[in-house]
């Protein structure tokens, strides 16, 4: 699906050829089967309702009708289908709730929720399609860091602890991972190293003790003493591509003016799912559709 951005406003400029559209792009169904009668459903207008239109079943002892959007990604909200693909584009081209929120006349509230009903297309996707770094000839460089500090409890409640996320960078070829974890032990890192990285990948990482058993899962481990170096100075050993990724990831949640905790999982989701797709909105907004094609297909 190749489309320019003014392809896009043009064939969803109203909802009649923003329901072909999305017809056409596999978002809506094309045809649908009555869920009582099991008989092929017809397109009928009714009037207040939304889009104007729903599926009625011909017989005249059934005449049950569903919604248009039924199975859709769209099913379970009342804004209109011109409104619905324009939250789609802003969030691919990555503007603000507030220039979204004055851009297709909805409340703020409605934003956030369909921001974060998108991220969860990305989580479903991250998921679906797993990818391991490393392997032999790969270095793979690995490091935490910190994206929520502790805070002190108070009269009304407990101590936020702090959050932590690990990741690692294939040297290679660029990709990378994060996962949030609660610990930094051996016992919660390891499991997320073996799942992430290929045994006899040349891991590179600081002297951290949770480290110290790689040796003894199949992995080549190479460290750097941070107090001493940023970089080995003997074998080049360095932790810079982990730490620009961190750096990276934060600055995208600064320009969304901080995260909250709760949805700190889907950030991370969504930074890793953008990575792996080209910095471009419109090729963005291909990947997300055909995402959710795969999950909601009508």
């Amino acid at each position: 699906m190749a489309i320019s951005m003014r392809e896009f406003h043009l064939a969803t400029a109203d909802e009649d050829t923003c329901r072909q559209w999305m017809r056409q792009h596999g978002l809506l169904a094309q045809v649908m089967t009555c869920p009582k009668c099991y008989t092929l459903m017809e397109e009928k207008s009714f009037t207040k309702v939304s889009d104007s239109k729903r599926w009625r079943c011909p017989p005249k002892n059934c005449r049950h009708t569903v919604s248009l959007r039924r199975g859709s990604f769209f099913e379970k909200s009342g804004k209109a289908l011109t409104q619905l693909a324009d939250l789609l584009y802003y969030w691919c081209i990555e503007l603000s709730v507030q220039e979204v929120t004055a851009q297709v006349q909805v409340d703020e509230n409605t934003v956030i929720s369909w921001f974060n009903f998108i991220r969860e297309i990305c989580s479903a996707d991250l998921i679906a399609n797993p990818v391991q770094l490393g392997g032999p000839g790969h270095i793979v460089a690995i490091d935490e860091t910190m994206v929520a500090r502790r805070k002190p409890g108070n009269a009304q409640g407990r101590p936020v602890r702090s959050q932590w996320v690990f990741g690692g960078v294939d040297l290679n070829t660029g990709s990378f991972f994060m996962e949030i974890v609660r610990r930094r032990d051996a016992a919660t890192l390891t499991p997320v190293i073996q799942r992430n990285i290929l045994p006899g990948t040349r891991i590179w990482s600081d002297e951290w003790r949770a480290y110290h058993q790689l040796p003894q899962l199949g992995y080549v481990h190479e460290t750097v003493n941070h107090s001493h170096h940023f970089v080995n100075p003997a074998t080049g050993v360095h932790t810079n591509n982990i730490e620009a990724r961190w750096s990276a990831c934060k600055a995208t949640f600064k320009r969304r003016y901080g995260v909250t905790r709760r949805h700190l999982p889907s950030y991370l989701d969504e930074h890793m799912w953008r990575a792996r797709r080209p910095h471009n909105g419109m090729a963005v907004f291909e990947s997300i559709i055909r995402a959710i094609r795969v999950q909601y297909p009508v």
